[in-house]
């Protein structure tokens, strides 16, 4: 995949916590990781909810042991940003999701700057998710 630009994002924010899946909507915890997020997102995003379609949602879990199913990730921060950045999540046609442990070796100049500054300025590494929202470009330029 080619990296992406700064100029082709949108929106992106870093979230120093663990996820909580998708699976666990319904209870308080997952309702509280929702509020977690859009609370964050609320800070950092002070424009009007875009219009059209065709975005591409990015997410990268950085997790310890027994990680949230990535997958499972995806949707709960979908649907927290519903009203906050778009209308209906409906709009994002592309997305990539990647997870990593903090055992393994990250290359962290491969990471988007955001994560990495936050990532370079921690004393320890913890469980984060990060994800940011593009204009979606054609298939081909994603392999």
């Amino acid at each position: 995949m080619t990296r992406m630009q700064t100029n082709d994002v949108i929106f992106e924010m870093v979230l120093p916590r663990r996820p909580v899946s998708y699976n666990a909507r319904g209870r308080p915890g997952y309702r509280r990781w929702k509020d977690y997020i859009i609370n964050h997102a609320k800070i950092l995003w002070r424009e009007s909810i875009l219009e059209g379609s065709d975005y591409y949602f990015q997410i990268i879990y950085i997790c310890h042991e027994n990680p949230v199913d990535v997958d499972n990730i995806i949707k709960g921060v979908q649907d927290a940003l519903v009203g906050v950045l778009y209308a209906d999540d409906v709009n994002i046609s592309d997305i990539s999701a990647h997870r990593r442990f903090t055992s393994e070796k990250i290359i962290i100049e491969e990471l988007p700057d955001k994560l990495r500054n936050e990532l370079d300025n921690r004393q320890q590494m913890a469980d984060t998710v990060y994800f940011r929202l593009c204009k979606s470009r054609g298939i081909g330029s994603f392999t």
